[in-house]
């Protein structure tokens, strides 16, 4: 069996716990093309390649480089859907569709927001940033513009979101899944 093309760097990729999604460009274009050639070389490397329905690829059970900061990363998604629900926003849409600025981002700016964020240890912008930047790496978010620091959301945010859900913080997991309720539809 000829092995896949590039199968070095995308192993390397998904090895750090990147999720790669089509803004990967030739990554996922040969993940997507290859899939069971790769996901078979991977398992007899000991490695789950997901090819979740929304368009990403991911090791399941790969914690490198979520390992310290899964909590941070699913606190960081809860925050700003629970904001975006308490002021009206149809969150799927807005988390797929919108820009944020980390310095206008919520986490901050009031007391139960701030008390979240510090039983995580952040505690100030460059913390908040931090996180958006480590999103980036793992394929979470694209950052838009570095100063000051501007993102956007990708699919893979699913996981995070599935991640909220699953621990049963403030949202209706079938509400946000089926796209079902108020806060998330925002009408």
């Amino acid at each position: 069996m000829d092995l896949p093309e590039k199968l070095d760097s995308i192993f390397q990729l998904l090895s750090r716990g990147k999720h790669i999604s089509i803004e990967e460009g030739e990554a996922w274009q040969l993940l997507n093309k290859s899939t069971s050639e790769y996901q078979e070389i991977f398992k007899a490397l000991g490695f789950e390649l997901i090819s979740d329905s929304r368009g990403y690829f991911y090791f399941h059970g790969s914690n490198r480089g979520l390992s310290d900061g899964t909590e941070k990363l699913a606190l960081f998604v809860y925050v700003l859907v629970d904001w975006l629900a308490d002021n009206g926003n149809n969150i799927i849409e807005s988390l797929f569709t919108k820009e944020f600025e980390a310095s206008a981002l919520p986490h901050l700016g009031n007391d139960r927001y701030k008390g979240y964020m510090f039983q995580v240890s952040v505690g100030d912008q460059k913390d908040l940033n931090s996180i958006i930047k480590n999103m980036s790496n793992l394929g979470f978010a694209k950052i838009t513009e570095a100063e000051p620091i501007k993102f956007r959301f990708l699919s893979p945010v699913w996981r995070m979101l599935e991640t909220c859900l699953n621990n049963n913080l403030d949202v209706n997991a079938q509400s946000v899944t089926e796209g079902g309720n108020d806060a998330v539809s925002g009408s």
